[in-house]
């Protein structure tokens, strides 16, 4: 069957001739509560069992509580100290110095190694050592199988390495969810132990810590140290280096004045200066050349030479000639005195004109002086200016061995730097960890926890009471009970969430078991009786309209009585099904001409249905009747399989030939061509099907041949033709069912009720329920 099912919660049974049965089920895929099941869990049945086996409950309490009262006197107890601290992320300086080692900063890794380094072997051994713990009782404990042993045999002492394990396993060390505290616990059997050790462990690694910043400061320093002697060799050598180069290439610096640059600078300064001076002289000769040697023109060259010579011979001159001027206007040109005065200015006149030659050969002296300077300074720049290439080589191989030694300072630099202050930082650090709760002896243990242990052990006792009393089964005999729930027992091969497994009685229930079926196979009765029904059903209502009755009854309430009796009609039936591979045929004709077996085989289907199984109703139709309302409806799978209007079931019409013999072979092919596809086929026979032989051929396939009636009294009068069908074993397992209608208009539901044999009746003398549950 396919996996939408439903599994019962919860049952329960009111007296003796109605079961009251009220079953919640939980469906994969409709989500709906079915009712009227039995209790695959019987409480009563339990606390019944329980009951009778209270002694045996209290005496398993009683004897754990004493074990565990025991326990609790004869085990020392042990006490726990904790000590708590912080190791704070934030990093404390004193100076603006970095120290060796860093900080832990905020990352929570940091953290949760410190608890590993707290918890390590080497930081634990020296506690262990220092507290002389190798001798201390708890930790030197060789245990209850040593202890046994020491009663014939002389114990080997516990060595030191033994009592140092047992000591790392009383410490922990822990860290407080993400934070920042770190809690180390130390277990003993003194208080005072127990704290004194907890404090040593913390103080011990706040000791290592500093140690190691202190360990950490005095190797850089000594490391630093080391260095600087090289650095300094190496420093010196660039140096010299240096130095050597510039006095080799003659290149010194520039502020000095004798670099090669410089003196080219001052050469072409005193160039440029020659040649203005040589411009200069050279103007002025021009200017004397361009006066001549004239008397007249001394004044010129006066001015250009600035000569107080020349500019004495211009006034004698001018003076001799004013008297010579004077004279001959007086004297005449014969007079003496003209004649004297006339040889005087012509003797002014050749002083004048030595004069000017002189000056004239003074200014051409100059000129060639000043040129001749300028020539010079020209070669000497010139000569400056190709050793300058040279140089510029010379002058980059200089600055790559400045770069190295100014490279090898500053590094020293730093590492003399670093060393002086590495060399200042002792004693300085401070410490990132911080106790922020010291152990204290505790006041009491914690172990063993009396207030813990003893309700423990009363909680273990029941569970184990009541385990050991559900096992041994209630008191009474049990060679009945199983008699009793035996038959109903569901078979092996169902599997777990099946209808038939949902409906099937639960053995731990034997009141509620369906006893009705259960007894009427036990005792071999061929025939079951599934019970009287009365349907809200008027008496001249057709079929068809009975059945649209019955389907709005049960759509109507799911914990309605006409939903419950239902269940337990199929509880009936399923519980007279032997497992096999689905699909499960059950057939439903009657007896006599009625209509009453469409009436049973729309119940059955519907409440098949209301469980989610896969059903498939099979009409066997006579070639004169009516299946009602086929035609007109649509198919859902092929033209043959359609849904049924008035039963909302899927339906097929198997047509019965005229001779009543080959139209029943179709329900083999039918059989074959749906394999699975569907859980339950039920079979309706034609109105008087049941008379014709051919039928048997069908009831012969069914895992149940339903016979149906329309009162109990039809039954009783066809009880010797029913049982003469199965006079020789060979035939299906079969049951009949009485549906009766009532009046027209009363739909208040079913009426439910059974026709008992005498074994019925002497059930009920004996108090077992019957009903339909």
């Amino acid at each position: 069957m396919h996996s939408s099912r439903f599994m019962p919660v919860a049952c329960s049974a009111a007296h003796a001739g109605q079961a009251q049965c009220a079953g919640k089920a939980t469906m994969t895929d409709t989500s709906r509560t079915d009712h009227g099941l039995p209790p695959l869990l019987d409480v009563r049945a339990l606390v019944r069992t329980l009951w009778q086996r209270k002694l045996l409950v209290l005496a398993t309490i009683v004897a754990l509580v004493a074990v565990a009262v025991a326990y609790v006197a004869l085990t020392p107890p042990i006490y726990t100290a904790n000590a708590s601290i912080l190791v704070d992320p934030r990093s404390s300086k004193a100076t603006n110095f970095d120290g060796v080692l860093p900080g832990f900063g905020a990352d929570s890794a940091q953290i949760a190694s410190q608890v590993s380094v707290i918890g390590s072997r080497d930081l634990l051994k020296k506690v262990f050592d220092a507290q002389g713990l190798a001798d201390a009782p708890e930790y030197t404990d060789r245990g209850l199988k040593a202890k046994i042993e020491s009663l014939y045999s002389q114990p080997e002492p516990v060595s030191k390495a033994a009592a140092f394990q047992n000591f790392r396993d009383h410490v922990t060390v822990n860290r407080e969810g993400l934070t920042y505290v770190i809690d180390v616990s130390v277990s003993s059997l003194v208080p005072e132990r127990a704290a004194a050790v907890a404090n040593a462990i913390v103080a011990r690694y706040k000791a290592s810590l500093e140690s190691e910043q202190q360990t950490a400061n005095s190797e850089v320093t000594r490391f630093l140290d080391t260095k600087i002697k090289g650095l300094q060799g190496n420093v010196a050598d660039a140096d010299r280096k240096v130095q050597d180069f510039k006095d080799k290439h003659d290149l010194y610096d520039p502020d000095s004045g004798g670099t090669l640059q410089s003196r080219i600078d001052q050469l072409t300064t005193r160039l440029g200066n020659a040649r203005d001076r040589a411009d200069q002289a050279s103007d002025r000769y021009q200017q004397a050349l361009d006066a001549g040697h004239s008397p007249e023109d001394l004044g010129k060259l006066a001015d250009i030479l600035d000569s107080p010579t020349a500019q004495t011979l211009r006034q004698q001159y001018n003076s001799a000639s004013t008297a010579l001027a004077n004279a001959r206007s007086n004297y005449g040109d014969r007079h003496p005195r003209v004649r004297r005065l006339r040889a005087q200015l012509s003797k002014v006149e050749g002083l004048a004109s030595q004069e000017a030659e002189r000056i004239t050969r003074k200014l051409k002296a100059d000129r060639d002086l000043a040129a001749t300077n300028v020539d010079k300074l020209k070669a000497q720049l010139s000569e400056l200016r190709a050793q300058t290439d040279t140089a510029n080589l010379d002058r980059v191989k200089l600055r790559e061995l400045q770069r190295n030694a100014d490279a090898s300072r500053s590094v020293l630099d730093d590492f003399l730097q670093r060393s002086q202050q590495t060399s200042q930082l002792k004693g300085m650090q401070l410490s990132q960890v911080r106790v922020i709760e010291s152990a204290a002896p505790p006041v009491s243990p914690t172990w063993p926890k009396t207030g813990l242990i003893l309700p423990v052990s009363g909680v273990l006792g029941l569970l184990a009471g009541c385990s050991l009393a559900l096992l041994l089964g209630p008191k009474g005999d049990h060679g009945e009970m199983a008699r009793a729930s035996g038959p109903e027992t569901t078979p092996s091969g169902w599997r777990e969430g099946d209808a038939r497994h949902a409906l099937a009685v639960s053995t731990a229930a034997p009141a509620l078991a369906a006893p009705a079926v259960a007894n009427e196979r036990t005792a071999g009765e061929a025939i079951a009786d599934l019970g009287v029904y009365t349907l809200p059903i008027a008496a001249t209502a057709s079929a068809r309209t009975g059945i649209r009755t019955l389907r709005r009854e049960l759509a109507g309430s799911e914990q309605s009585e006409t939903s419950l009796q239902v269940l337990r009609l199929l509880r009936r039936i399923l519980g007279r099904l032997d497992d096999h591979a689905e699909p499960f045929v059950l057939s439903v004709a009657p007896l006599v001409e009625g209509s009453e077996h469409k009436l049973a085989a729309a119940l059955v289907g519907l409440g098949l249905r209301q469980l989610d199984e896969r059903v498939l109703v099979v009409e066997v139709a006579a070639d004169d009747d009516q299946p009602g309302a086929a035609s007109s409806i649509s198919a859902r799978r092929g033209t043959a399989i359609f849904t049924d209007q008035a039963s909302g079931l899927e339906t097929i019409v198997l047509a019965r030939d005229a001779e009543g013999t080959e139209g029943y072979h179709d329900i083999h092919a039918l059989l074959d061509q749906i394999g699975n596809d569907f859980d339950f086929v039920v079979i309706v026979a034609a109105s008087t099907s049941s008379r014709d032989e051919s039928f048997a051929r069908i009831e012969a396939i069914s895992d149940l041949a339903i016979t149906a009636f329309a009162s109990t009294t039809a039954k009783e009068r066809a009880a010797d033709d029913l049982g003469a069908r199965d006079d020789d074993g060979t035939g299906p397992q079969r049951a009949v069912i009485v549906v009766e209608r009532s009046d027209a208009g009363d739909h208040s539901g079913f009426r439910p009720r059974l026709v008992s044999s005498g074994k019925d009746d002497e059930r009920r003398a004996g108090g077992q329920g019957h009903g339909l549950g």
